[in-house]
């Protein structure tokens, strides 16, 4: 993450190498799914804190947070963002490979 503020081309070349070599857009390693949880607990958690809502409203602001707002939204609209690239976006060449979007990637981005 911090090579996206210090060097994007780096992250630009270890992305395309990472699609040469395993012919996949999407990151196969939770790290960046992990840090966004993570900053997401700390968020709730200062939340509770600030306005006073104890542990049982840490939780239950914590369990919407994470599967209504971030799971759930994310799947909808990662599905709908997949069908609309590869159905309306893709490019059809005879002489070139079949590309289609993958679902993770919809969801990685």
């Amino acid at each position: 993450m911090l090579y996206l503020l210090v060097s994007p081309q780096r992250v630009y070349r270890n992305i395309y190498y990472h699609k040469q070599t395993k012919n996949q857009w999407a990151r196969d390693d939770p790290a960046f799914l992990i840090l966004q949880v993570l900053g997401l607990v700390i968020t709730t958690a200062s939340y509770s804190i600030v306005y006073g809502s104890g542990t049982n409203g840490f939780l239950k602001a914590l369990l919407q947070l994470l599967v209504v707002n971030y799971l759930v939204s994310g799947v909808v609209l990662a599905t709908l963002t997949w069908l609309v690239a590869n159905r309306f976006l893709r490019h059809q060449n005879v002489h070139a490979a079949d590309q289609q979007v993958e679902w993770m990637y919809a969801f990685d981005v």
